[in-house]
């Protein structure tokens, strides 16, 4: 079967050689971009297998912002590779051509770089550190190549993407130094960026504690990281380097008065809590940090990697900052610094879930809620992730929204030759209804907090706009104790507030009133309580008492587990990624009965790997829908044993 439509791809290619061997020299020069695209390069990889005109697999990139190429091939929402298209006749070994593709893919975190006017293709690694463009190309194939050596153009197909044959083809012929990763690279710099200014503004403020700088310091830095991604979408023009560079000539006096005036000048043109007054406004320093922290924004210490963050995507930079909550700002001696917490958020039972499992969580909750639903209804879809940590699973279900609008058709798309300054206005101002309306998050770490609301700001950020203040919809606490003070102080005494309660009904008093959250997402801390010395007895015993000791083992997934039920309306769904132990262990039968008695169990998906390097148990991913308890219990009767096999199916990475 696979060396049949090998072969028929083979024959499709063959014609389209054919076709454009019978051109002629002038009617070369005739073809445009556009027609290049369409008349041959797409049927190209419509023929390699990919669903060319479909809208999911290939999409063609936005040139909105600066810097976008034509065409992301993608699996399961995944990119495999980017494609730059010419105009027939055009020049491909013009370097900067090569540069745009790569640089883009780099910052996107994906190897395969194309480039191609279909009478020659490109393929470059983006990953492979040279200094010579050229030296980053795996293989080039001429149109008149394409069937002489059609096992090398297989290697672009989707079947031979899907199993990764242009790797393994790269590991195979080539040993080369690969560059850092973008998330990597970026991950660096910031825990480099904060231990300097941590160090620099606790030397001038002694006043006050780590904590207090440690918060200035994440203020400042997502600061930065917005007008930085304003300049690179070409929202605002180039701010900060400018400054820099009139401040080093002496044009400018004070380097940190100026930052200071450039803050202000953003609270006033987008009004968001980022740059509110804040401590980090009244802080002594010296330029020294400022200076280099600004540069290193543009580019890396060896000038080797240019930043772009326009291209850098909100699940790239949530897995950075995922990795970046993993350090604390502590005292060493006089000084303070920034060190690795011994995997702080994963000893909470915490891993920063990747994007394919956070694709498939939302697609089948959210996208099982919206189905059917006029615009009316669906507008009034609340979402919660109750341990939404760096944001990623609310970022991708405002992905999702916007998506699904436009598919609707409820995002009008402009004609041709339209001004499309109105339809931006529409896109803004229903990206803004989803952010305040939609999109709910609670989190126990306060950084983790003003993170993901950074990282849902950037998805909402096209235009110099007022932004939305998330603070009422990404909120701190602690999901899983939540209760009146007497109620409170019974377990925890006086200092009942330093564990962050969460009361629901008062924090998300509407969202209750109505019933619940339409759609519970996320991936939950694994935490066995039994085993966890560093728990304290009296938050043991709470928990005990708000969840019941009829559960078995006790684990913290499982209390989200019945948390997030208890906070979906009738009809609304559920997603998390959780251990495989719960389908089989006889220590969870408590929670599976809980779970058949309240919900139907729509889906249960395996994996192919272990998503999560440094965890010791095997996951699944489990989706419900709440039903009255008679009605569950009828649904489930389907299933030969409880959450039986016939329930499952297997999802790829």
């Amino acid at each position: 079967m696979a060396e049949d439509t090998k072969e028929k791809a083979r024959q499709e290619i063959a014609r389209l050689v054919e076709k454009y061997k019978a051109l002629s020299a002038a009617s070369k020069k005739k073809y445009t971009e556009a027609d290049t695209k369409t008349i041959f390069i797409e049927r190209l990889f419509s023929a390699l297998g990919w669903d060319v005109y479909g809208g999911e697999e290939v999409t063609q990139e936005q040139r909105a912002s600066r810097g976008r190429v034509d065409y992301a091939f993608r699996l399961r929402g995944i990119p495999k590779f980017f494609l730059e298209a010419k105009p027939l006749k055009a020049d491909l070994n013009d370097p900067e051509y090569a540069k745009q593709v790569i640089n883009y893919a780099w910052h996107k975190d994906v190897t395969w770089a194309v480039l191609t006017d279909f009478e020659s293709l490109k393929v470059f690694n983006a990953e492979w550190k040279e200094p010579i463009v050229s030296r980053t190309q795996f293989f080039e194939l001429k149109c008149d190549e394409y069937l002489s050596r059609f096992d090398w153009l297989w290697l672009l197909s989707r079947p031979a993407c899907e199993q990764d044959l242009l790797d393994k083809r790269a590991l195979e012929d080539f040993k080369k130094t690969k560059k850092t990763p973008v998330g990597q690279q970026l991950f660096s710099d910031l825990v480099s960026w904060r231990n300097l200014l941590a160090k620099y503004l606790s030397r001038y403020n002694k006043q006050y504690t780590p904590y207090l700088i440690d918060e200035a310091v994440q203020r400042i830095l997502d600061r930065l990281i917005f007008i930085r991604t304003c300049e690179d979408r070409g929202i605002e023009p180039p701010i900060l380097r400018p400054m820099l560079r009139e401040w080093q000539n002496g044009a400018r006096k004070d380097l940190i008065q100026e930052l200071r005036r450039i803050w202000h000048d953003f609270d006033d043109g987008y009004d968001s809590r980022l740059f509110q007054p804040h401590l980090a406004d009244s802080l002594e320093c010296e330029p020294t940090p400022f200076e280099q922290i600004i540069s290193e924004l543009y580019s890396t210490k060896d000038g080797s990697i240019q930043y772009n963050f326009n291209d850098i995507g909100a699940d790239v930079l949530g897995g950075i900052y995922e990795q970046y909550l993993e350090h604390l700002i502590k005292k060493a001696g006089k000084e303070v610094e920034v060190i690795p917490e011994s995997g702080k958020r994963k000893a909470q039972g915490i891993y920063y879930t990747p994007k394919f499992v956070v694709r498939h969580i939302v697609e089948n909750t959210l996208g099982q809620a919206l189905k059917g639903k006029p615009l009316s209804e669906a507008r009034k879809t609340r979402i919660l992730d109750p341990a939404c940590g760096s944001g990623s699973f609310l970022v991708e279900a405002l992905d999702y929204l916007e998506n699904y609008w436009k598919q609707q058709k409820w995002i009008p798309k402009p004609k041709a030759g339209e001004d499309t300054q109105q339809t931006d206005l529409f896109d803004y101002a229903t990206k803004v209804q989803f952010l305040t309306e939609n999109i709910h998050g609670v989190d126990l770490d306060a950084q983790a907090v003003e993170i993901a609301q950074l990282n849902l700001l950037l998805k909402a950020l096209s235009q110099r706009e007022r932004l939305p203040n998330l603070v009422t919809k990404i909120r701190e606490g602690n999901s899983l104790i939540s209760g009146t003070e007497d109620e409170l102080k019974k377990y925890f005494g006086k200092n009942w507030r330093e564990k962050k309660p969460f009361n629901w009904e008062q924090q998300f008093a509407d969202i209750m009133a109505d019933g619940g959250f339409d759609v519970i997402i996320g991936n939950p801390p694994y935490v066995q309580v039994s085993m966890d010395r560093r728990l304290e007895p009296s938050l043991k015993e709470y928990l005990l008492t708000a969840f019941g000791s009829s559960m078995g083992r006790l684990n913290t997934f499982g209390f989200f587990i019945q948390r997030g039920i208890s906070l979906l309306k009738k009809g609304g769904y559920l997603g998390y990624i959780i251990p495989n132990t719960f389908l089989t262990q006889e220590y969870y039968r408590g929670l599976r009965r809980f779970v058949l008695d309240t919900c139907q169990v729509a889906a249960i998906a395996t994996l192919e790997e272990m998503p999560f390097e440094a965890a010791v148990v095997e996951n699944v991913i489990i989706i419900l829908r709440k039903e009255s308890s008679k009605e569950a219990r009828a649904q489930n009767q389907v299933l030969v044993t409880e959450l039986g096999k016939d329930m499952v199916h297997h999802i790829p990475q």
